[in-house]
């Protein structure tokens, strides 16, 4: 854990100085991550590197920490973009069945004043096929709005709507299935 914290620390630090994005640009480090995961969305089964034993053994959960801190920093989001991190990490989202890759994508991401994490959030609550991904989905925006985020007021009260109407929708289904 500690290698991970001075990890991340460096990764906030090199985001805050040119030299520091310059090193980010040329390091093989994000574009390296960004082939895992866009390997990882083509799959439907555990992928090489994202096995769950992996996610629970190794560093492997790790990863998501480091793309977590990118998020936070206008910089990083550019980067990610770029190397179209975000698209592959929607896509995991929204093919995957594995709670535990989801719920590292979701706790990770920075969503102050960030569309493209508010994106996947959305997508995990409204086309997540398991009702436990929805529930993590759905603790994390409690979670989100107990701690205040920015501008939850605009853009979570919205998802809440939705995902409200989504249950509704949901309910309906079963009684007249019943009926």
């Amino acid at each position: 854990m500690l290698f991970v914290r001075i990890g991340c620390q460096l990764l906030e630090l090199l985001t805050e100085s040119e030299a520091g994005k310059q090193v980010l640009r040329e390091h093989k480090l994000i574009k390296e991550i960004a082939e895992l995961l866009n390997k990882a969305k083509d799959e439907t089964k555990d992928t090489p590197f994202f096995t769950r034993e992996r996610m629970l053994k190794t560093m492997t959960r790790e990863y998501f920490a480091l793309l977590g801190v990118l998020t936070k920093s206008k910089f990083g989001q550019e980067l990610l973009t770029e190397h179209q991190v975000f698209t592959s990490l929607r896509a995991i989202c929204e093919r995957s069945q594995r709670e535990d890759i989801i719920n590292a994508i979701l706790v990770s991401l920075d969503y102050e004043r960030k569309p493209e994490s508010q994106a996947i959030l959305s997508t995990v609550l409204t086309s997540a096929k398991s009702a436990v991904i929805r529930y993590l989905a759905t603790r994390h925006l409690r979670h989100l709005l107990r701690s205040g985020i920015a501008e939850f007021d605009q853009w979570g009260v919205d998802l809440l709507q939705v995902l409200f109407i989504l249950i509704v929708f949901s309910l309906l289904q079963v009684l007249l299935t019943n009926v």
